[in-house]
């Protein structure tokens, strides 16, 4: 997705580079796009174990975001971490956003070309012109849903593979980890919704394993164990 935003092949690198902090940090954080353009260029911390992270917060001066709907934070603040690779285009991206001299009287991250707060209608036209481009529809939330399906489907598969307590422990703690990281409140069903759908998941897959096993033992005789 990343070729299809270069491949557009914008006269304006600045945006063409803003669009990939965009796709980048929706899609490695889950966050909404709401929280994207609350992000501030003072949000980003190097911990002293060597990796980066970003302030997922609500704006403590509202009178500096000039938008008609003003970026917030559903629910709860929180501190998420980002790779280096995002981190290098995130840091190269806020050193070329210093040049525009339209942006003193703010430090939000995501920024149009007149220097302001991205809005949230510029975010779904960029979403809706990629959308064209892939021929498949995709919105912000798409990511977030993405990063919740692939973050549970993997420690329900570490769970499958222990017993006892400690399969107990691994789910009680992805379910907690997952409240944690998306900023769903403690009263939220949305962990256990997505529990319970990679517990199916993981089951119908298995259904289908071992229904394309037999067919193979049936069809051949010695079916291949290390599919």
């Amino acid at each position: 997705m990343n070729n299809k935003i270069k491949s557009r092949a914008r006269k304006n690198r600045f945006l063409t580079h803003r669009d990939l902090v965009i796709l980048n940090l929706l899609r490695e954080l889950g966050i909404r796009h709401g929280e994207l353009l609350g992000i501030t260029t003072d949000a980003f911390e190097r911990k002293a174990q060597g990796f980066v992270t970003v302030k997922i917060r609500d704006n403590p001066d509202p009178s500096t975001d000039t938008r008609s709907n003003l970026a917030t934070v559903k629910t709860g603040n929180r501190e998420l971490k980002i790779s280096d690779q995002t981190w290098t285009l995130v840091e190269r991206y806020i050193k070329t956003r210093a040049n525009n001299l339209k942006v003193n009287k703010h430090n939000f991250l995501i920024i149009g070309q007149s220097g302001k707060p991205l809005s949230n209608d510029a975010v779904n036209n960029l979403f809706n012109s990629l959308s064209k481009c892939l021929e498949k529809k995709i919105t912000p939330h798409s990511f977030r849903h993405s990063w919740a399906c692939n973050f549970i489907l993997e420690e329900y598969e570490k769970a499958s593979k222990a017993t006892g307590p400690r399969k107990e422990r691994i789910i009680s703690a992805a379910l907690s980890t997952l409240r944690a990281h998306m900023g769903w409140s403690l009263k939220s069903k949305m962990p256990e919704y997505y529990g319970n759908y990679a517990f199916q998941k993981l089951g119908n897959d298995r259904l289908i394993y071992e229904d394309e096993w037999l067919t193979q033992y049936i069809l051949e005789g010695e079916p291949d164990e290390t599919k």
